[in-house]
């Protein structure tokens, strides 16, 4: 198979004869391609071929922009043409809809070779459209994270300013009613009787106007219905870690998982419980990522996502890594709304996960006896 690797054992001067390289070429499962100074093709082997979906001799030859007249090819043979001139390789990501319809992003390497005292742009292309897609989903999965962040913020906002609010409204409306009995309790012939009658109840008017308001603005923010499930623990990490895989391998982190076969199925909210297992990951790998650039020390960084029974014979999941930890002052305070290790952060990422938990019927701890960096556990029923 041609790897990337294999472009460094092509020098400029190819000393293999051309029906060799050929045969590599033929036998690679990655599109590979052969431009010349005039950017026409001159060889594709039979992976790209297919993708083209059309015979060899029509696409011998001829420009690559000819197969995708709708597209922005003239950037990438721009690139080639430089490679011919400059020998310095180069690569670039394409994104194109080949003529079999088919929708594939290729991380595309560009080598000059010589082939018979000519130059040529040497170009081998992987698929990394399964990088993209993951990596959208998980953009999808964290601004899904943050919206229900936001949301519950809101709401727990607006139940403390209801409750702030409503409190003084009550009084309000407790002493005008004692200052109507008053109104009433004065002569008939006092003069400012009706007066003071018309502004003490416009007074509860307001006072009640004001409640209906704040109540309107509280339903906006109720907490909808959950929509509960019976739910596979262990699919569930394993589809939640091929959706944050791509941020731990710029960061270096390794993830791992160690999940206890035949679990009961639990009844709770999916999307939650996900939001609460990319939250914890990804808190894992953001600390495991300032770490790096604090310490000297040079280590393996890795996260653990294991399943087990509980005591009670429902479902828990454990996720640990050997990062830096928190203090114990840290410790007591992490599920606490606003707080947070990390700064210019809001804190309330951890404070969402237990009451998503709690609200699925969990609960969901530090674990302060783990002294290795951070042990978070969930356990459901």
């Amino acid at each position: 198979m041609f790897e990337p690797s294999d472009s460094v054992k092509l020098e400029e001067n190819v000393s293999a004869t051309w029906s060799v390289m050929r045969q590599l070429f033929d036998s690679a499962d990655h599109p590979v391609y052969l431009k010349d100074s005039h950017k026409k093709v001159v060889y594709v082997n039979p992976v790209l071929l297919s993708l083209m979906d059309s015979p060899l001799h029509e696409v011998i030859g001829h420009p690559v922009e000819s197969f995708f007249p709708d597209q922005q090819v003239r950037h990438f043979e721009e690139i080639e043409i430089n490679v011919i001139e400059t020998g310095e390789p180069r690569h670039f990501d394409s994104q194109l809809v080949f003529p079999n319809g088919e929708y594939v992003v290729h991380r595309v390497y560009i080598k000059r070779v010589y082939i018979e005292g000519a130059a040529y742009a040497l170009g081998y292309g992987f698929s990394i459209t399964d990088v993209i897609i993951k990596d959208a989903l998980m953009n999808e999965k964290m601004a899904e994270l943050a919206m229900q962040t936001r949301y519950h913020s809101l709401s727990e906002q607006t139940s403390l300013i209801s409750h702030q609010v409503n409190q003084p409204l009550s009084a309000i409306n407790i002493y005008t009613e004692g200052a109507l009995r008053l109104c009433l309790e004065l002569p008939d012939n006092c003069h400012i009787k009706e007066k003071l009658r018309h502004a003490v109840e416009s007074i509860g008017k307001q006072a009640n106007q004001v409640a209906r308001v704040i109540k309107s603005f509280r339903s906006l923010y109720q907490r909808n219905e959950q929509m509960q499930e019976q739910v596979d623990v262990n699919e569930l990490v394993v589809v939640s870690k091929s959706l944050i895989q791509s941020l731990a391998d710029k960061e270096s982190v390794v993830v791992n998982t160690n999940l206890l076969r035949a679990l009961p199925l639990v009844l709770v909210d999916k999307v939650q419980l996900q939001q609460v297992l990319l939250n914890l990951v990804q808190n894992a790998i953001e600390a495991h990522a300032v770490d790096r650039k604090q310490s000297t020390k040079e280590k393996v960084r890795w996260i653990l996502v294991s399943t087990e029974l509980s005591q009670s014979g429902g479902v828990r999941i454990i996720v640990k890594d050997n990062g830096p930890g928190l203090s114990k002052d840290d410790a007591r305070q992490v599920f606490d709304m606003y707080f947070s290790s990390k700064p210019n952060n809001v804190g309330l990422g951890l404070s969402i996960c237990q009451t998503f938990v709690e609200r699925n019927g969990g609960r969901i701890y530090l674990n302060e006896e783990y002294d290795e960096g951070c042990e978070f556990v969930i356990e459901l029923e």
